[in-house]
């Protein structure tokens, strides 16, 4: 199996974990987390995490909203603070 194939299967092994809701359940560390829906999301905010960050966090996260085509964003002070995951 060549390079490509195993990432592309390690890729659709990780995209099928962070979708399935008993991942979801395993990953909370507290249950009321990741009740609502909201900005970043359960699977988005995993997505962002596991990308690689190059420039400042701030850039990074407009560019991931970009991407991900959401007129929605926000602040650096937000992702770290745990705002961003109350308000989902």
């Amino acid at each position: 199996m060549s390079k490509i194939d195993l990432l592309s299967k390690a890729i659709d092994v990780v995209s099928t974990s962070i979708r399935d809701y008993s991942f979801l359940c395993f990953s909370r560390i507290d249950p009321n987390y990741f009740t609502r829906r909201g900005k970043i999301g359960f699977v988005n905010l995993i997505a962002f995490t596991l990308n690689f960050v190059k420039k400042s966090l701030q850039l990074e996260i407009d560019s991931f909203f970009k991407l991900i085509n959401s007129d929605v964003s926000i602040t650096k002070a937000s992702f770290f603070s745990g705002e961003a995951e109350n308000i989902l």
